[in-house]
């Protein structure tokens, strides 16, 4: 209802996920409205950062994935999903590890080719019982497609309760 049909003249198309299975399933959800190249950001996101610099990564070299990433502490690092590297390559993604391979991590912010739909739809229940969006990215990476990564300028907050939107508000309401 905020938003109806359109935003700032861009059409909006709404589509609704009917159980909580996992990123990949919420994607596939709205495969039927993805023709080309696009931007996902997960829901429970809010964010102020370089995404525009995200965008033009994408295009300028073509990448099937590309992800706005920062370096989180290691206690932090298996709290979602966390990139494997091998001499700063990176070699695959991970779902909440239990002993992190890095501190790289993806900030739930990525611009996508549609190759990510073919993965989605290779994707199985894992560990967790969801279709992850990790392991669909995972599965383009282990086919040599082209993954690249933005650094995170700025800052993304998972919004999850009601003392996250508090924080998160009073972020806001300290921006110019």
């Amino acid at each position: 209802e905020y938003y109806g049909d359109s935003f700032d003249g861009v059409p909006v198309t709404y589509v609704t996920q009917q159980s909580r299975d996992g990123l990949a399933d919420a994607l596939l959800t709205a495969e039927s409205e993805i023709s080309d190249e696009f931007v996902l950001l997960n829901g429970d996101n809010l964010i102020r950062a370089n995404v525009d610099e995200l965008v033009s990564r994408h295009r300028e070299t073509g990448a099937d994935v590309t992800a706005l990433t920062e370096r989180v502490p290691q206690a932090d690092a298996g709290n979602g999903a966390v990139f494997e590297t091998d001499d700063g390559e990176i070699t695959g993604l991970v779902e909440k590890p239990e002993d992190p391979p890095s501190t790289l991590v993806p900030r739930g912010c990525y611009a996508f080719s549609t190759t990510i739909l073919h993965a989605c739809h290779l994707v199985t229940p894992g560990r967790t019982e969801e279709y992850e969006l990790t392991d669909a990215i995972d599965l383009l990476v282990q086919a040599g497609r082209r993954l690249e990564t933005v650094e995170m300028d700025g800052w993304c907050y998972n919004v999850n309760t009601p003392a996250d939107r508090r924080a998160v508000g009073a972020l806001l309401d300290d921006e110019p």
